[in-house]
This record gives structure tokens, sequence and C-alpha cells, in this order.
């Protein structure tokens, strides 16, 4: 599909997929759904699956650009192929296991009508999980005293309470549905593509916050999204969590990231074996 030939939309929507399966689908039928005709184009930039979700796109949405890698790029360096394909002032970004649950573009689009000091913000929705329970939309920056915390499995003293109904400023929201101006991904040079996958959105938001762009979470941009629902093997999730967070650290403070994610690593192995049978007594008194 050339870019060049289409009308431009309001908000180019960037799916990075690899083998997403039926997900996917479910994920650009939630789109077409709730969004309002005109407004959006979808582009998917595809990992090098080897299922044939591919096949499926292009057979059920043909309006919906596809472009095949054949390489298994990542995140970052998929969202940054896809916003080079595509010519939208605005670009969303939406996990393919995640699926829209309102018109999230008219709540941004309405958001963004109202005028604000400063260059034009990033925004964020409010994940909710299969029971409608919120879960992961933003979080604070990584710090030496969250990534203990964390450690020590005291992560749940940092998790956001959902009560606010009104947008707020946070310090990054979740890149399973994040909309940012052209204007300032391209200011940004887009993701760092030294990270493969986690910590990518946070590393954005961080360098966004130091040029004065603001991150915002809306809680009426509503998305179901289950955490990890695309990942089949839960120990390679563990490795990119893991690799991730050691660039955003080495990236972010020098010698002592390092330091930092040593410590955390053996802060945590040292007691996930403790956590583990606590939970399976817990489970078994249930």
């Amino acid at each position: 599909m050339n870019v060049s030939s289409q009308t431009t939309a309001w908000v180019d929507i960037l799916l990075v997929n690899y083998n997403g399966g039926s997900q996917i689908l479910e994920t650009i039928a939630s789109i077409e759904q709730y969004s309002t005709p005109d407004t959006y184009r979808i582009t998917v930039v595809d990992n090098g699956s080897s299922d044939d979700s591919c096949d499926q796109i292009e057979q059920r949405y043909p309006q919906v650009q596809l472009l095949r890698t054949g390489a298994n790029n990542g995140f970052g360096k998929g969202c940054n192929i896809g916003a080079r394909h595509t010519n939208a002032p605005h670009i969303m970004l939406l996990n393919p296991d995640a699926q829209l649950l309102c018109n999230v573009i008219e709540i941004f689009q309405q958001y963004l009508a109202v005028p604000q000091p400063g260059p034009q913000p990033i925004l964020g929705g409010l994940s909710v999980d299969s029971q409608g329970t919120p879960s992961y939309a933003y979080e604070h920056f990584p710090t030496p005293l969250t990534l203990i915390l964390k450690a020590f499995g005291l992560g749940r003293l940092l998790t956001p309470s959902y009560t606010r109904t009104e947008p707020h400023q946070v310090d990054y929201v979740s890149g399973s549905l994040l909309l940012i101006g052209r204007e300032q991904f391209q200011q940004l040079h887009g993701f760092d593509e030294s990270f493969f996958l986690y910590f990518e959105e946070t590393d954005l938001q961080y360098r966004a916050r130091q040029q004065g762009i603001a991150s915002v979470h809306i809680p009426a941009a509503r998305y179901l999204h289950e955490s990890g629902g695309t990942f089949t093997d839960e120990s390679f999730r563990g490795r990119c969590y893991s690799d991730g967070m050691k660039v955003y650290l080495n990236k972010h403070y020098g010698h002592w990231g390092s330091v930092l994610h040593r410590l955390y690593h053996l802060i945590h192995g040292t007691l996930q074996p403790l956590k583990n049978w606590i939970k399976k007594r817990l489970s078994s008194s249930a």
C-alpha cells in the first residue's frame, strides 16, 4: 500500500505483530467497531511471524497496510518502521493483544482540542483485564528505590489506585496504548532501538520529559489488555524484561545502572523460592 496515495487521517494506528494469531484480528475488529471512519489508518508491522496471522489480516482486512519485515526486530524498531511508512499527524501504538472498549480516538481528540501550554503531551488510556479490573496503565520512572521495592516483592506499594476519573499527568503511560504527535515522535528520534522489548516506552517518555513533553493518563479511554497475552514462553518474557531493564539502567544511570541491575536480580532471585512457597500455601488453604 502506498502511503502517498492515501488521504491523511488524524492518526496512524501501529500494531507490531509477532505470531499474533487470532488476537490481532480481534484487535483490528475492535478498532473498526469503536472508531469513527476516516479518522484513522491501521498499519501492521510484522516481525517475521511464522503463523498465518499475516495471511488472515490480508484476507479479512485488505485496507490495512501490512509491512512484512522478515525478522523479529523488537517492539521499538517495529514502531519506528511503521512510523516511517505513515504520515498522519498523530501516531497511536496499540498492542496486538489489546482491544478498544470505546472510541479512544475521539476521547484523545477531545482532550487535545483544549488549548494547553507547552508541547503536545503523550496520552495513554486505562487498561482493564477480562474482569474489568484496572491493570498496568501507567507507572513511575524506575529509580533505585522503586526497583528495590519490586525486588522484595513490594511493587504493589507503587501500584496506582486508579480511582481518579479526570485526566492527570503521570511519569509514563503503558506502550500497550499510547498516542504521540508525529512532531514529538520525530523530535525524540523515535524509539531507541537498542531496546528489544520492555522499557522502550519508559525510555521514550523519560527523554520526552527532559524536553518538556508530559505524559497524561486519560481514564475514560478504556481498553482490554491481559498482560503478556501473546507470550507463550514465560522464561523468554522474563529474559526480555531483564534485558530491557539492563539497557534502561545502563543508559540513564551509567556504572551504577549495572550495579542496580545485579542487585535487583540478587534480591529477586534469593526471595523468589520463598514467594513461590507462600503463594502455594495460600492457594492450598483457600
